[in-house]
């Protein structure tokens, strides 16, 4: 598409100011914090564009993969919803 920059990467963040805000509002709020990793957080989004993978066969990619680009921006557009 005109004008999309495909080398562009896309990572989702947290600013530390933001982490420590929310650790001292529940402190101050004394409530309970939690933690969690999801594996293979990638592999359950889908891909908006298509994408091949040529092995000994070509084949198109219905899910993103670690190592695409766009893998973490799917994550997050499958989080928002």
């Amino acid at each position: 598409k005109y004008e999309i920059d495909y080398l562009e990467t896309f990572a989702l963040v947290a600013k530390m100011k933001t982490v420590r805000v929310i650790i001292s509002l529940a402190v101050l709020k004394e409530w309970k914090m939690y933690q969690l990793d999801v594996k293979n957080v990638l592999l359950n989004s889908d891909l908006e564009e298509e994408v091949y993978m040529c092995l000994e066969k070509c084949c198109k990619l219905k899910k993103a993969l670690y190592g695409l680009k766009q893998s973490p921006r799917a994550w997050f557009e499958h989080l928002r919803f």
